[in-house]
């Protein structure tokens, strides 16, 4: 086991190297950093889906409202996938029989391949240029289909979200905001600065073994390290191959690498990648007040699904009442944006319904009424508890333009087309619907119970 010093040692090295790149959109990792633990946790148990482990410490990602706003330059090159064929560090020169399945289900379904790749265009020029300035290997822009399939709004049922798939342990760790107006998970920047800050960190406490430091991202870096351990004990091989390891963990590794050495000779296995630029398409624009969605869309003169796209950590039809945050628009879009938002009244960037506190009303009541949380109201109205008072105006945030097609969470579809959450001891039918964003009402037509009957952990839901 690691010594509490050289674990420090090395943890503070590593922080140390990132804080010298060059400073991007992202923000930067600043904070003390924790004592790595090897021991079991209930969060670390074999088999788990998480980055669970983490010894980066807290209030070390910012807020996307204070990334820097630098923009990004990419090298001239003329299209991202030959850029990440012609310098994988290591992926491609690993051959492994456990590879073979992962080999075979591309090359043997070309169509699922390309539906595969395509989410990623608008995104991967950015991630691979993040990790150019990383100095990491430019395949990991990969890792992602393996998470994800490359789409921002997935959400699977242990919880993880985003293209990088990020627990909500691992999000508190790294401080990245969730709230019901936001969660840092799905966000393109700070999702992508919190990946590869925990990749690198494990590359280094792995001694430079990719392989390990994947096995570790999936699996979490207490598992492996006990894997590692029991291994040396009985004098065995301690490579990624040689260990005992759950068997999503198993299958993660060879997947990705299957995966890399296509992207790496493509015409090799028959399939062909479309040329992609490796231009960053997007720019933040920083903004110090909320604004509904629809009408940035509006203003920049592009479709709201545009919108969506760039800005998937926005949960609801509005940015987050609190600022100053960046939003991400097309380069040419955020020109036009610019222009006409300085003409814009401050009171015309909102569209909020209104309530008028009646005798007898309180805030629950009236965020149970509205289906809203009651801490959205608060913080709309910048009230400083709960108390109410009659003929009193309130905003209330609303759904009304909210994008239900994107915003809506993805999980594992069964074979019905249908998705499913699996309930969790102390979950109530109105938080779970908050949570997937769809009415109470649906959530009961979807499953055939009463509103009063009680929920039990290990229920299975319905999600439509």
């Amino acid at each position: 086991m690691m010594t509490k010093f050289s674990t420090v040692a090395l943890l503070v090295a590593l922080l140390s190297a990132c804080s010298s790149q060059q400073q991007t959109i992202h923000a930067k990792l600043s904070a003390p950093v924790k004592q790595v633990v090897d021991e079991a946790s209930p969060s670390d148990a074999p088999g788990a889906k998480s980055q669970n482990k983490i010894s980066i410490g807290p209030g070390e990602i910012k807020s996307p409202m204070h990334s820097d706003t630098t923009k990004i330059s990419t090298a001239k090159v003329s299209d991202i996938w030959a850029e990440i064929a012609a310098h994988q560090a290591f992926a491609h020169q690993v051959s492994h029989p456990r590879m073979g399945k992962y080999l075979a289900r591309y090359t043997n379904k070309p169509k699922q391949f390309n539906r595969l790749t395509k989410p990623a265009t608008l995104y991967l020029p950015y991630v691979v240029t993040q990790l150019k300035q990383q100095q990491m290997p430019p395949e990991l822009a990969l890792l992602p289909f393996i998470e994800s399939g490359y789409n921002p709004f997935a959400y699977s049922s242990s919880g993880a979200a985003g293209l990088w798939q990020f627990i909500p342990s691992t999000a508190d760790h790294l401080n990245m905001k969730r709230n019901w107006w936001y969660d840092g998970r799905r966000d393109i920047v700070i999702s992508t600065e919190a990946a590869l800050q925990y990749l690198s960190y494990l590359h280094k406490r792995f001694s430079g073994d990719w392989l390990l430091a994947l096995a570790a991202y999936n699996g979490g870096e207490g598992t492996v390290s006990r894997a590692i351990r029991k291994n040396r004990s009985k004098g065995k091989a301690i490579d990624y191959w040689s260990l005992e390891l759950a068997p999503e963990t198993q299958a993660y590794v060879p997947h990705f690498l299957a995966f890399a050495q296509i992207v790496s000779n493509p015409e090799k296995y028959g399939l062909k990648l479309s040329n992609l630029s490796p231009e960053i398409s997007f720019t933040p624009v920083l903004l110090d007040q909320q604004i509904d969605l629809q009408q940035v869309a509006r203003l920049a003169d592009i479709d709201a699904e545009m919108v969506y796209q760039l800005n998937p950590g926005f949960l609801r039809w509005a940015s987050p009442p609190s600022g100053p945050f960046n939003i991400l628009l097309p380069v040419k879009a955020s020109e036009v944006f610019n222009t006409r938002i300085a003409s814009l009244p401050r009171n015309n960037w909102l569209s909020t319904r209104h309530h008028i506190v009646q005798l007898g009303d309180t805030l629950s009541e009236i965020a149970q009424r509205y289906q809203v949380p009651m801490a959205a109201i608060v913080s709309m109205n910048k009230l400083k508890s709960s108390n109410i008072i009659d003929g009193q105006l309130l905003k209330i945030p609303t759904d009304a333009n909210h994008r239900k097609s994107r915003s809506t969470v993805h999980l594992a579809t069964s074979a019905s087309g249908q998705s499913g959450h699996r309930v969790r001891k102390g979950e109530t039918l109105y938080g779970i619907a908050n949570k997937y964003q769809v009415s109470v009402n649906n959530l009961l037509r979807w499953n055939p119970w009463s509103r009063s009957k009680m929920l039990q952990p290990g229920q299975q839901l319905i999600i439509k």
